[in-house]
Protein backbone atom coordinates (compact mmCIF):
# COMPACT_ATOMS: atom_id res chain seq x y z
CA UNK A 1 0.00 0.00 0.00
CA UNK A 2 0.98 3.31 -1.06
CA UNK A 3 1.75 5.72 1.99
CA UNK A 4 0.54 8.98 2.60
CA UNK A 5 4.36 10.65 2.00
CA UNK A 6 4.93 8.29 -1.06
CA UNK A 7 1.48 9.61 -2.53
CA UNK A 8 2.68 13.29 -1.64
CA UNK A 9 5.74 12.42 -3.30
CA UNK A 10 4.04 11.00 -6.10
CA UNK A 11 2.03 13.91 -6.87
CA UNK A 12 4.95 16.40 -7.07
CA UNK A 13 7.13 14.55 -9.21
CA UNK A 14 4.21 14.38 -11.78
CA UNK A 15 3.12 18.28 -11.09
CA UNK A 16 7.01 18.61 -11.94
CA UNK A 17 7.08 16.33 -14.29
CA UNK A 18 4.30 16.19 -16.80
CA UNK A 19 4.52 19.27 -18.54
CA UNK A 20 7.73 18.42 -20.05
CA UNK A 21 6.85 14.67 -20.29
CA UNK A 22 3.60 15.75 -22.46
CA UNK A 23 4.99 18.50 -24.60
CA UNK A 24 8.11 16.40 -25.66
CA UNK A 25 6.30 13.10 -26.18
CA UNK A 26 4.37 15.22 -28.67
CA UNK A 27 6.88 17.22 -30.17
CA UNK A 28 8.72 13.57 -30.97
CA UNK A 29 5.37 12.15 -32.69
CA UNK A 30 5.77 14.94 -35.01
CA UNK A 31 9.05 13.92 -36.06
CA UNK A 32 8.55 10.45 -35.59
CA UNK A 33 5.42 9.02 -36.68
CA UNK A 34 4.39 5.74 -35.50
CA UNK A 35 5.17 2.66 -36.65
CA UNK A 36 1.46 2.00 -36.62
CA UNK A 37 -0.86 4.19 -38.92
CA UNK A 38 -3.66 4.35 -36.99
CA UNK A 39 -1.80 5.42 -34.12
CA UNK A 40 -0.85 8.88 -35.62
CA UNK A 41 -4.19 9.03 -38.12
CA UNK A 42 -7.62 9.74 -37.22
CA UNK A 43 -8.72 6.14 -37.98
CA UNK A 44 -12.14 4.41 -37.79
CA UNK A 45 -12.54 2.31 -34.79
CA UNK A 46 -12.70 -0.82 -36.63
CA UNK A 47 -9.14 -0.31 -38.24
CA UNK A 48 -8.05 0.35 -34.62
CA UNK A 49 -9.41 -2.71 -33.36
CA UNK A 50 -7.52 -5.11 -35.80
CA UNK A 51 -5.11 -3.27 -35.33
CA UNK A 52 -4.41 -3.50 -31.73
CA UNK A 53 -5.47 -7.71 -32.58
CA UNK A 54 -2.68 -7.86 -34.65
CA UNK A 55 -0.32 -6.14 -32.43
CA UNK A 56 -1.42 -8.26 -29.11
CA UNK A 57 -1.41 -11.45 -31.00
CA UNK A 58 1.50 -11.28 -33.72
CA UNK A 59 4.46 -9.48 -33.78
CA UNK A 60 5.67 -10.57 -36.97
CA UNK A 61 4.72 -7.15 -39.68
CA UNK A 62 1.82 -6.03 -37.82
CA UNK A 63 1.54 -2.68 -40.25
CA UNK A 64 1.76 -5.29 -43.54
CA UNK A 65 -0.74 -7.56 -42.45
CA UNK A 66 -2.97 -5.01 -40.69
CA UNK A 67 -2.83 -3.42 -44.87
CA UNK A 68 -3.66 -6.78 -46.46
CA UNK A 69 -6.49 -7.51 -44.04
CA UNK A 70 -8.59 -4.58 -44.50
CA UNK A 71 -7.87 -4.85 -48.31
CA UNK A 72 -9.99 -7.94 -47.55
CA UNK A 73 -12.19 -6.93 -45.14
CA UNK A 74 -12.22 -2.91 -45.49
CA UNK A 75 -15.23 -2.29 -43.07
CA UNK A 76 -16.87 -3.44 -39.86
CA UNK A 77 -19.90 -4.20 -42.35
CA UNK A 78 -17.36 -6.54 -45.05
CA UNK A 79 -16.18 -8.63 -41.86
CA UNK A 80 -19.37 -9.75 -40.22
CA UNK A 81 -20.68 -10.50 -43.01
CA UNK A 82 -17.73 -13.09 -43.74
CA UNK A 83 -18.70 -16.49 -44.11
CA UNK A 84 -16.69 -18.78 -42.23
CA UNK A 85 -14.23 -20.23 -45.77
CA UNK A 86 -13.43 -17.13 -46.65
CA UNK A 87 -12.65 -15.76 -43.59
CA UNK A 88 -9.89 -18.72 -42.99
CA UNK A 89 -8.47 -18.85 -46.68
CA UNK A 90 -7.47 -15.19 -45.62
CA UNK A 91 -6.00 -15.69 -42.07
CA UNK A 92 -3.88 -18.64 -43.72
CA UNK A 93 -2.76 -16.58 -46.45
CA UNK A 94 -1.90 -13.66 -43.88
CA UNK A 95 -0.06 -16.59 -41.35
CA UNK A 96 -2.91 -15.74 -39.04
CA UNK A 97 -4.43 -19.52 -38.84
CA UNK A 98 -3.50 -19.92 -35.28
CA UNK A 99 -5.91 -16.73 -34.32
CA UNK A 100 -8.36 -18.48 -36.55
CA UNK A 101 -11.01 -18.87 -33.18
CA UNK A 102 -10.48 -15.74 -32.26
CA UNK A 103 -11.56 -14.06 -35.64
CA UNK A 104 -14.46 -16.33 -35.88
CA UNK A 105 -15.33 -15.39 -32.33
CA UNK A 106 -15.55 -11.27 -33.39
CA UNK A 107 -17.24 -12.05 -36.65
CA UNK A 108 -19.60 -14.08 -34.66
CA UNK A 109 -20.39 -10.95 -32.19
CA UNK A 110 -20.08 -8.26 -34.93
CA UNK A 111 -23.06 -9.96 -36.57
CA UNK A 112 -25.12 -9.18 -33.60
CA UNK A 113 -24.21 -5.52 -33.08
CA UNK A 114 -25.03 -2.29 -35.45
CA UNK A 115 -21.55 -0.46 -34.77
CA UNK A 116 -18.39 -1.10 -32.57
CA UNK A 117 -19.18 -0.68 -28.50
CA UNK A 118 -17.46 2.69 -27.14
CA UNK A 119 -17.32 1.34 -23.34
CA UNK A 120 -14.57 -0.72 -21.89
CA UNK A 121 -16.84 -3.86 -20.97
CA UNK A 122 -18.02 -3.98 -24.47
CA UNK A 123 -15.21 -3.64 -26.48
CA UNK A 124 -13.59 -6.53 -23.96
CA UNK A 125 -16.20 -8.47 -25.08
CA UNK A 126 -16.21 -8.11 -28.50
CA UNK A 127 -12.52 -8.25 -28.98
CA UNK A 128 -10.50 -10.40 -26.52
CA UNK A 129 -8.16 -8.08 -26.09
CA UNK A 130 -6.26 -7.80 -23.17
CA UNK A 131 -6.27 -4.42 -20.87
CA UNK A 132 -3.83 -2.40 -22.87
CA UNK A 133 -5.42 -3.14 -26.03
CA UNK A 134 -8.98 -2.08 -24.81
CA UNK A 135 -7.47 1.33 -23.54
CA UNK A 136 -5.36 1.60 -27.19
CA UNK A 137 -8.95 0.80 -28.54
CA UNK A 138 -10.56 3.78 -26.59
CA UNK A 139 -7.62 5.99 -27.32
CA UNK A 140 -6.80 5.50 -30.90
CA UNK A 141 -10.47 4.74 -31.98
CA UNK A 142 -12.19 7.33 -30.24
CA UNK A 143 -9.89 10.01 -29.05
CA UNK A 144 -10.21 9.52 -25.23
CA UNK A 145 -7.47 10.88 -23.01
CA UNK A 146 -6.71 7.60 -21.06
CA UNK A 147 -3.51 6.08 -20.66
CA UNK A 148 -2.38 2.81 -22.76
CA UNK A 149 0.08 1.18 -20.33
CA UNK A 150 1.32 -1.96 -21.51
CA UNK A 151 5.05 -3.61 -20.32
CA UNK A 152 6.96 -1.19 -21.95
CA UNK A 153 5.31 2.28 -21.19
CA UNK A 154 5.00 0.17 -17.28
CA UNK A 155 8.93 0.05 -17.92
CA UNK A 156 9.44 3.28 -18.82
CA UNK A 157 7.22 4.79 -15.94
CA UNK A 158 8.88 3.21 -13.30
CA UNK A 159 12.15 4.60 -14.58
CA UNK A 160 11.11 7.88 -14.86
CA UNK A 161 9.69 8.48 -11.53
CA UNK A 162 11.95 6.35 -9.58
CA UNK A 163 13.17 8.06 -7.23
CA UNK A 164 9.52 9.11 -6.39
CA UNK A 165 8.00 5.55 -6.25
CA UNK A 166 8.17 3.20 -3.46
CA UNK A 167 10.38 0.43 -4.10
CA UNK A 168 7.30 -2.14 -5.77
CA UNK A 169 5.20 -0.13 -6.86
CA UNK A 170 1.76 -1.84 -7.71
CA UNK A 171 0.15 -1.99 -11.59
CA UNK A 172 -2.79 0.06 -10.32
CA UNK A 173 -0.03 2.96 -9.06
CA UNK A 174 1.85 2.89 -12.39
CA UNK A 175 -1.17 2.68 -14.55
CA UNK A 176 -2.41 6.14 -12.52
CA UNK A 177 0.36 7.95 -13.59
CA UNK A 178 -0.29 6.89 -16.87
CA UNK A 179 -3.58 8.06 -16.96
CA UNK A 180 -2.44 11.57 -15.24
CA UNK A 181 -0.05 12.25 -18.08
CA UNK A 182 -2.52 11.26 -21.33
CA UNK A 183 -5.05 13.90 -19.98
CA UNK A 184 -3.73 15.77 -23.00
CA UNK A 185 -5.41 17.88 -25.87
CA UNK A 186 -3.65 15.33 -27.97
CA UNK A 187 -4.02 11.84 -26.49
CA UNK A 188 -3.35 9.60 -29.61
CA UNK A 189 0.05 11.66 -30.43
CA UNK A 190 0.90 11.40 -26.58
CA UNK A 191 -0.14 7.32 -26.51
CA UNK A 192 1.84 6.88 -29.78
CA UNK A 193 5.07 8.38 -29.14
CA UNK A 194 4.91 6.58 -25.40
CA UNK A 195 3.93 3.18 -27.04
CA UNK A 196 7.26 3.33 -29.55
CA UNK A 197 10.08 5.29 -27.08
CA UNK A 198 8.90 3.05 -24.00
CA UNK A 199 9.37 -0.43 -26.92
CA UNK A 200 12.21 1.15 -29.16
CA UNK A 201 14.35 3.39 -27.02
CA UNK A 202 13.54 2.55 -23.25
CA UNK A 203 14.28 -0.84 -23.77
CA UNK A 204 15.37 -3.31 -20.75
CA UNK A 205 17.97 -4.32 -21.06
CA UNK A 206 20.22 -1.37 -23.15
CA UNK A 207 18.12 1.19 -23.00
CA UNK A 208 19.19 4.08 -25.38
CA UNK A 209 18.52 7.58 -22.88
CA UNK A 210 19.97 10.01 -24.79
CA UNK A 211 18.08 9.32 -27.44
CA UNK A 212 14.65 9.87 -25.49
CA UNK A 213 12.56 12.78 -26.00
CA UNK A 214 12.24 12.73 -21.74
CA UNK A 215 15.53 12.36 -21.20
CA UNK A 216 16.00 15.22 -18.76
CA UNK A 217 12.95 14.13 -16.33
CA UNK A 218 14.08 11.00 -16.10
CA UNK A 219 15.48 10.08 -12.79
CA UNK A 220 17.12 6.59 -13.76
CA UNK A 221 18.41 8.38 -16.85
CA UNK A 222 19.92 10.83 -14.59
CA UNK A 223 21.14 8.49 -12.25
CA UNK A 224 23.19 6.63 -15.25
CA UNK A 225 24.35 9.79 -16.38
CA UNK A 226 26.12 10.48 -12.61
CA UNK A 227 28.19 7.09 -12.51
CA UNK A 228 28.80 6.77 -16.18
CA UNK A 229 29.07 10.24 -17.75
CA UNK A 230 29.21 10.77 -21.28
CA UNK A 231 32.89 10.70 -22.44
CA UNK A 232 33.35 13.83 -24.73
CA UNK A 233 35.30 12.74 -28.15
CA UNK A 234 38.56 15.08 -28.52
CA UNK A 235 39.22 16.48 -32.05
Amino acid sequence: MTTTAEKTLIANGLERKKPVIQQNMILWSDLYPSRYVWHYQRSHPYQVLIGEILVEKTRHDVATIHERFLQFFPSFADLAAADEEKLSEVLVSLHLEEHQRLFKQIVKGLATLDELPRDYDGIAEISGLKHEGIKAMLCFGYGLPVGVVNKHVFRMLTRIFANELPPLPSAGLIEAIGESLAFVADPQKYNGAMLDVSELICRSKVPSCRDCPVYSQCDYAIDVQKSKPLVQKVA
